[in-house]
């Protein structure tokens, strides 16, 4: 299985909470836009999907497919965090992290494999 960037978020609230897909936002822009869908093959949920109260959604990007989808397009010093809406509007983000991070994490487990 290849790595991936898991994503969890918890309702906490005491209401339903629909959500939408997870996107990504950069902290630069291409072609006017900073943030985007990252639409897995393997997810096949309908979106907006219903949290209930104390309910955690999860889902996880492909390493090398998030590295293949935007390193072609940003630079390898690119920050970028996961946001996830829900359809009231409010957001929900993780911290900061760089492109190159990414990549190296992705060069670290080629490594481990090519030693087995």
């Amino acid at each position: 299985m290849p790595p991936v960037i898991d994503i969890s978020v918890t309702n906490r609230g005491n209401s339903v909470r629909l959500i939408n897909r997870p996107l990504v936002r950069f902290k630069s822009k291409v072609d006017g836009h900073d943030t985007f869908q990252f639409v897995q093959v393997a997810d096949q949920r309908a979106y907006p999907q219903s949290l209930e109260p104390g309910n955690v959604f999860k889902c996880e990007f492909e390493l090398p497919k998030f590295i293949d989808g935007f390193g072609r397009q940003f630079n390898s010093g690119a920050r970028f965090k996961v946001v996830i809406r829900d359809t009231m509007g409010k957001e929900y983000s993780s911290k900061n992290m760089k492109l190159d991070e990414a990549k190296m994490h992705l060069r670290l487990f080629d490594d481990r494999l090519q030693e087995r």
